[in-house]
């Protein structure tokens, strides 16, 4: 992995949760959205994480940018060496089947990982 792009946050407690990042990290909130989500930003991109309300706490779909020339085949490996339980998938969510063809074509530099990653 290169960085960090995006990652979702699913908790019971939007509100608690924005608060946390803003004063531990001095994240700032960019947008809200139509269901209350709320975007949180680094300084540098629109949002790094997005905080989305589920009854339990989770990870939701995340974008991992890729290093230059790193295979999907190679970061799940990585990632099955420490200890995670990672897979490959096509389409997982709307948009993704066109990922994954750029992806396969060569364009490597972005990738979207499911929330069974982790």
């Amino acid at each position: 992995m290169f960085q960090l792009g995006c990652i979702a946050l699913e908790t019971p407690d939007i509100l608690c949760a924005k608060d946390h990042y803003a004063e531990t990290i001095g994240m700032s909130e960019t947008a809200t959205g139509h269901d209350g989500e709320r975007y949180l930003s680094i300084g540098y991109e629109h949002h790094n994480i997005l905080l989305r309300h589920r009854r339990a706490k989770g990870v939701g779909p995340s974008r991992l940018p890729l290093r230059p020339g790193t295979g999907l085949e190679e970061l799940l490996g990585e990632l099955c060496a420490i200890g995670l339980s990672a897979q490959i998938k096509s389409d997982s969510q709307p948009g993704t089947a066109a990922l994954d063809a750029a992806i396969r074509a060569g364009a490597s530099d972005i990738m979207a990982l499911d929330a069974d990653l982790f």
